[in-house]
Parts: structure tokens; C-alpha cells; sequence
């Protein structure tokens, strides 16, 4: 039960971020597209800097995140030939995901060993809460910039739920080791640092 209700809270943290997005794109994005975007992008970036990659490196080996990191550069150069071929947005939207469905893995692998700690309801708890509502904000916003349906963006936060549960009742039977987790990681900063730059950031500089 205290798993399903973690991801019940994961899903309502998405949908808090996906609310502020469409309120913040309700204002901004008649004039002010881009910068909406922009906010978007470095709200990611600060996320990675502050949280994700100290965090990252404090708690994974730093050969599993350099093998990570290189394996998301290797997988992101598999989709952008696609991309500019088909000229298809969902190329682009699909890294962001599968960076999210990544980063989610360690995380859901480590609350999974926590499960039975005396600290673990509150701590763990307002930490999900508090984690997803940037990454909810950011998919919301990736599929309003390319006017996607919101059926897509609900079908991605149930499955991120649904990722987040079943992975943190494997690493709650199972050890999963930290090289492993830590190339997860990798993969994850990786794609989500290019995404947040090459989509949201860089374009408002070139004068797109």
C-alpha cells in the first residue's frame, strides 16, 4: 500500500507541475513564447546543477555516470539524424521522457532499500512531492510548445508512476549495484542537459 500511494503521490506532483505550466503558459505565450520556454529550460538546468548532479555524484561510482553520460550522448545521436529527417517534434519530446523514465529508476531503486527506515514516510515523502513538480512543468510544457495532446502528457505521468512503483519494489527485493544506478544517471543528466539546452535555451539566443 506504501508503495501505490508513493506513486500516487509522484503522479500528483507531475500534475501540480503540469497546473503551474499551463498557468504560466496562459500568460506568457501569446507575446512571449520563447521566454516561456527559456524558463522552462533553465528551471531543468538549475535542477541539475543544484540537486541532480550533486546529489548524482555523492551517491553513484563516477565511472558508471562518465559510462552513463557517454551512452546518452551515443543514444541522442542515434535520434537526431531521425529528427531532422522526419522533421517530427516527437523526436525531440522522446529523449526528455526517456531522460525522466531514467532518472526515476536510481531514485525509485534507492526509496525501494529505504522503505522500512523509521525516517523514511516524511522525508521520502515530501522529497518526491517537491522533486517532480519542476519535470512535470517541463514535459507539460515541451507538449504545449508543440501542441501535443494532453492525453500523451497523461499517459506519460501514469507511466512514470507506474515506473516509479515497480522499481521501488525491485529495490526492495533485489540489490541492483551503484554502477548500474549510476549509469542510469548518466544517461538521464545527459539527455535532459541537451534537451533543456539545444530545445528551450539556445533557440531564444539564435533568434528562432
Amino acid at each position: 500500500m506504501t508503495v501505490i500511494f508513493l506513486g500516487f503521490i509522484l503522479f500528483l506532483s507531475l500534475s501540480i507541475g503540469c497546473i503551474a505550466a499551463y498557468m504560466v503558459y496562459g500568460i506568457l505565450h501569446q507575446k512571449y513564447e520563447k521566454i516561456f520556454g527559456l524558463l522552462c529550460g533553465l528551471l531543468l538546468i538549475s535542477l541539475l546543477v543544484f540537486e541532480i548532479v550533486p546529489e548524482a555524484l555523492d551517491s553513484f561510482e563516477k565511472l558508471g555516470l562518465f559510462l552513463g553520460f557517454i551512452s546518452g550522448y551515443y543514444l541522442n545521436s542515434l535520434i537526431i539524424p531521425h529528427r531532422h529527417a522526419a522533421k517530427d517534434e516527437t523526436s525531440t519530446i522522446s529523449p526528455m521522457i526517456i531522460g525522466l523514465f531514467l532518472h526515476t529508476i536510481p531514485l525509485s531503486l534507492t526509496i525501494g532499500t529505504l522503505l522500512h527506515n523509521d525516517s523514511f514516510p516524511l522525508s521520502v515523502t515530501a522529497s518526491t512531492v517537491l522533486h517532480h513538480i519542476p519535470e512535470g512543468f517541463a514535459l507539460t510544457t515541451l507538449f504545449l510548445l508543440y501542441k501535443k495532446k494532453i492525453i500523451g502528457l497523461m499517459i506519460c505521468f501514469l507511466s512514470l508512476s507506474i515506473c516509479f512503483i515497480s522499481f521501488i519494489w525491485i529495490g526492495e527485493h533485489l540489490i541492483v549495484s551503484t554502477r548500474i544506478q549510476g549509469i542510469f544517471m548518466g544517461v538521464s543528466i545527459y539527455l535532459i542537459s541537451t534537451i533543456s539546452l539545444k530545445e528551450f535555451i539556445v533557440p531564444l539566443f539564435k533568434g528562432k
